[in-house]
């Protein structure tokens, strides 16, 4: 049981399902509520294949399972059971052999036929054109094409996820990270997404100017960032729930800082949950 299992193949399965999963739901044609009891189904299943290939369980793993299912059995809602997914995903690849560039190329190449088949569709058949939206932003009215999508946010999102994964593949060859700035220049303008878009300018243009140099200096300080990342958030969402709102940040992005006051005040923040809040903004998702 402690010698480590060539999971590589199984894996490149289970990355192809999840894209696709990702894809049918970001473009409506599956509920939310199918999306997660179908990915909870499918990474579990394979976390049980895992144990059976290893020949046994982890009682650590079981403890800590059966505690992300407690959110699960408090608020209702399979969706809680996201922190038992990336438990199950850590314990995998800390205890298994995997190539993490092939599954970075079968994301890649699911994910490009995906994006590229929702923006085929909607070009040719209008499919998901009533996804597109016309809102006032900065004294003018902005035309956002949602691409197939039934967001045009969830539609630079993806791009997102496709783009860091081309720029970690391409080696951070200047030429090709070119192409992925006119990519992102193109898909930023036909969906006015700024958060994303703003994210994407500014890594590609570090990438350009540092060049390989930047996957070296990213790996020694990963561990660093991956432990005060989720702190700095915490401290920035806090500190932007108590004190006033500065006017050129929440224009920046689109009301959002006024948004998360109005409904800390009206519902707060609860441990297990809170079923008024769910669907009240989409951010909450």
């Amino acid at each position: 049981m402690n010698e480590k299992v060539d999971f590589t193949s199984p894996m490149k399965i289970l990355v192809s399902g999840i894209v696709i999963l990702d894809y049918l739901t970001n473009t409506g044609l599956i509920p939310t509520t199918l999306y997660s009891t179908l990915m909870a189904t499918s990474i579990i299943s394979f976390y049980l294949f895992f144990s059976k290939k290893r020949e046994g369980f982890s009682i650590y793993e079981v403890i800590t399972l059966l505690l992300s299912s407690s959110f699960v059995v408090l608020n209702r809602d399979v969706s809680n059971f996201s922190l038992g997914l990336m438990w199950i995903f850590y314990f995998i690849f800390m205890k298994s052999k995997i190539d993490g560039r092939i599954l970075l190329k079968y994301y890649a190449i699911t994910a490009s036929f995906c994006f590229s088949l929702s923006i085929l569709l909607y070009y040719l058949i209008g499919f998901n054109k009533s996804s597109d939206m016309l809102m006032w932003r900065n004294g003018e009215g902005v035309t956002r094409l949602s691409l197939g999508f039934i967001q045009p946010n969830l539609t630079m999102m993806s791009f997102l996820g496709l783009i860091i994964t081309f720029l970690y593949l391409s080696n951070q060859k200047r030429s090709q990270i070119l192409l992925m700035i006119l990519a992102t220049i193109i898909v930023f303008d036909l969906t006015k997404s700024r958060t994303s878009g703003y994210i994407l300018f500014l890594l590609l243009g570090v990438c350009f100017l540092v060049g390989k140099r930047i996957v070296s200096k990213a790996g020694r300080m990963l561990k660093w960032i991956v432990i005060s990342l989720p702190l700095l958030l915490l401290a920035i969402s806090i500190f932007m729930l108590k004190y006033p709102i500065n006017e050129s940040i929440n224009s920046l992005l689109s009301g959002r800082i006024l948004l998360y006051q109005s409904i800390y005040y009206d519902f707060g923040i609860h441990l297990i949950g809170n079923s008024a809040v769910k669907f009240t903004m989409l951010d909450t998702g």
